[in-house]
Order: structure tokens, then sequence, then C-alpha cells
């Protein structure tokens, strides 16, 4: 996969995750009119409508593990950018290969800095780092 557009892709599935957790919009409609308002092609708009659906279905156990690495942070109280950063991040880094742990991780920083508060870079480095750290082995 091109970094490019993957770092794109993130950026748009953080976007569904934001609208869908900051309103009561459908999932699927959300999704719908992302891509009514951008024109990808069927292999990205697969990634990302399968990413978010997955994420949201997975909601619960992801949250679980914000909760247990953002100890010092009720997940209610997480602004919603970093909390949707975060659960995007989990679940790629579960359920992607190890190997791309620091891209994934690179790429949740760099949204952070782009769309959350000026300290959600090295909140999110540190909330991933420790969930890396100890759920998949990295030193």
């Amino acid at each position: 996969m091109d970094p490019l557009r993957l770092r794109k892709d993130r950026e748009l599935i953080i976007k569904v995750l934001y609208e869908s957790d900051s309103t009561v919009h459908d999932l699927e409609t959300i999704i719908n009119n992302t891509f009514k308002r951008i024109k990808l092609n069927v292999s990205r708009r697969n990634y990302i409508s399968t990413t978010s659906i997955n994420i949201v279905k997975n909601l619960n156990s992801i949250d679980q593990s914000i909760k247990e690495y953002a100890v010092s942070w009720p997940i209610e109280q997480i602004s919603i950018i970093d909390r949707n950063i975060l659960r995007m991040s989990i679940y790629e880094l579960q359920n992607s290969d190890v190997s791309t742990t620091s891209i994934v991780i690179n790429d949740a920083v760099e949204l952070a800095k782009n769309y959350g508060s000026e300290q959600s870079g090295k909140f999110i480095n540190g909330v991933l780092g420790s969930f890396a750290r100890k759920t998949l082995n990295i030193t």
C-alpha cells in the first residue's frame, strides 16, 4: 500500500468515526455521504468502509484497551478526536503486521497534531506506545 494513500484513508476513517461518535447519524449514511463528497476508487472505498464498520463493531473491546492504557483519563473525558484516533490506531495495531507498528503510531501522532489539541500528539504517542509495548511485545 502506498503510505501517502493510507495516511489519507486513515484521515477519512477518523472523520467518519468522529461524526459517528458526535452525532446520531447512522454509520452507513456517514460512509455513503463521505463517498459522495470524495471520489475514491473501489479498493479505497472498501478499505475505509470495512475498517470503519469493524472499529464500530469492536468498540467495546477497543475502548477497554484505551481505558487500560490511558488510565488517568476516563474515556468520556478524552476529546472526541483523540478518542477516535486511538480507536482507529488500536484496531489497526491489533489487526496488522507488527512491522507496521511504528507507521501506525506515527500516522496517529500526525493526525493528532493536525486535528487535536497542542498536547494530543504526546498523549496519543504515550497511549499507543504503552499499548504496543505491552500487547505486541514491542520494545
